[in-house]
């Protein structure tokens, strides 16, 4: 059947588009203001995925403008298309295959060799790129690949251009294996299919498209999962359970206030949804910044706390200089030191200090303020969620990990901010920004070993990723389902006790 527009992205189209003349207008001011700054960039990609349809009239004006501004501003450039990816690219992982999301997408895959070469353009001899320039870029194009954004050896292709090397240690031993390759392969098979494949790309094998099958067939029989007394088996009375959850998604919602979609799904007004969202996104960023290294941390930050945590060696942090940045490398010694001096207050943070000790007044009021207005708005979410996560703590054999699609700082401070910190622990917290939603299931399972799991979400990335490591995935969307889920972690606990 073909697909519905979703009434989310029908509004974009009549209701926030001006006419192409003044969007063009509004595009190069915007890039000729744009900076490197997180709300420069965060204000820029809103206004392209407003307008994400009319991408084949915007993109080439944002490329066209690299030419014409200075180095900085090249490289905000840089970073400002890959904001617009992310988000096209999250948007892709929660709806789903749309060829109206992924139209900034194909605009880059198409545009890849022209835009490196124009951020990093022929260095002369009067006048070489400077080579932090040159680290930030090979970052991003790196950054590309760990989260399958677009094929490797496209990627990599583009960074020939430019001379760039790519640092690809991030990513999961898994990748190498014969699995991730079909993975990679099928990959490049749809982008073939689009119109956006290399000429270098392998021609489809069978084997694929038997496994793409296959897996179509999985995920079919996966929807129809329930949580009930079916899937309550005699392991999980006898063994310990793991109950994996999305942080933005499920707990906290905040990915769904930010776009939009909790509005479409629940039938209230998008506006107020969005501008919720973004006021709490706001005061995160700011305190993840003022509290948790963010601005150093950002282009390094890894998918757990104890990443680096061999690279400590116990120096005493009291009088240390902090201002000492962290550089985009991650790769030398002393970069991972100082990376593990920041995790280390980080952590003793999270487990030590109270929210109303590291906030001002008036902070503590708006952060309070925001997030009532938005609990109100959700019809109770937060606090349903929290109650549920304290129904699961009643199980002593039961362990509550959180999973992140975005950075692992800015998940500690939402678990600060909203209360979770309380009842998850430090260690107990994954980002799988780097290493993808599949990497980080796998590194949770080897983690916690022999276990009963259940993952809850709502992404295709994330039931995907389930299927594949035979975890069962549940759908999370609904104050419905949540209160559901609460009666079953009850009749677990019961059940456990009986036997």
């Amino acid at each position: 059947k073909k697909k519905k527009k979703s009434k989310f992205l029908e509004k974009k189209m009549t209701a926030t588009t001006p006419p192409t003349g003044d969007l063009s207008r509004v595009i190069t001011d915007t890039i000729d203001k744009l900076t490197a700054s997180r709300e420069s960039i965060r204000r820029a990609t809103k206004l392209f995925m407003d307008n994400i349809s009319q991408a084949q009239q915007i993109f080439p004006i944002l490329v066209s403008r690299i030419s014409k501004v200075t180095m900085k501003q090249k490289l905000a450039i840089l970073y400002l298309i890959d904001s617009i990816c992310q988000s096209s690219h999250m948007k892709l992982n929660e709806t789903g295959k749309d060829a109206l999301i992924e139209a900034y997408l194909n605009q880059t895959y198409h545009s890849m060799n022209q835009i490196i070469k124009l951020v990093c353009p022929s260095p002369t001899t009067s006048s070489p790129l400077p080579q932090q320039h040159c680290e930030s870029v090979s970052k991003v194009l790196s950054l590309w690949i760990t989260r399958r954004m677009f094929p490797t050896e496209i990627v990599q292709c583009a960074a020939k251009v430019a001379n760039l090397s790519l640092d690809l240690s991030n990513q999961s031993s898994k990748r190498s294996t014969p699995d991730s390759g079909r993975k990679e392969h099928q990959r490049e098979k749809e982008l073939k299919t689009e119109g956006r494949s290399h000429s270098k790309t392998t021609p489809p094998t069978p084997s694929s498209h038997s496994s793409s099958s296959s897996l179509q067939n999985k995920l079919i029989e996966g929807r129809r999962l329930t949580f009930n007394e079916s899937q309550i088996t005699k392991e999980a009375l006898t063994q310990p359970v793991v109950y994996i959850w999305d942080l933005d998604e499920v707990l906290l919602l905040l990915n769904p206030l930010i776009n939009g979609q909790f509005a479409e799904r629940m039938k209230k007004d998008i506006g107020t949804c969005m501008e919720l969202g973004e006021r709490l996104e706001k005061l995160v960023y700011n305190f993840a910044d003022q509290h948790m290294f963010f601005k150093d941390i950002e282009l390094v930050d890894q998918h757990h706390i104890d990443a680096v945590s061999n690279e400590d060696d116990g120096t005493d942090l009291r009088n240390y200089n902090f201002k000492d940045n962290l550089s985009g490398n991650i790769d030398t010694p002393e970069n991972r030191k100082k990376l593990a001096y920041r995790y280390r207050i980080i952590k003793n943070l999270y487990q030590k200090i109270s929210l109303d000790y590291l906030l001002s007044e008036e902070e503590f009021k708006d952060f309070k303020s925001a997030k009532n207005d938005a609990d109100l708005y959700m019809g109770g979410w937060l606090d349903i969620a929290i109650q549920l996560i304290k129904s699961t703590q009643k199980d002593k054999y039961a362990t509550n990990i959180i999973v992140s699609s975005g950075q692992l700082v800015l998940a500690f401070a939402k678990c600060l901010l909203f209360d979770l910190s309380q009842l998850i622990s430090v260690d107990c917290i994954f980002s799988s920004q780097n290493l993808g939603r599949q990497s980080i299931l796998e590194t949770i399972v080897k983690k916690y070993g022999r276990a009963v799991y259940y993952c809850f979400g709502t992404g295709i990335e994330t039931e995907k990723a389930c299927v594949e490591i035979g975890i069962p995935f549940l759908k999370v969307k609904t104050h419905t389902d949540m209160k559901q889920l609460q009666k079953q972690f009850e009749k677990i606990r019961e059940w456990r006790e009986i036997n």
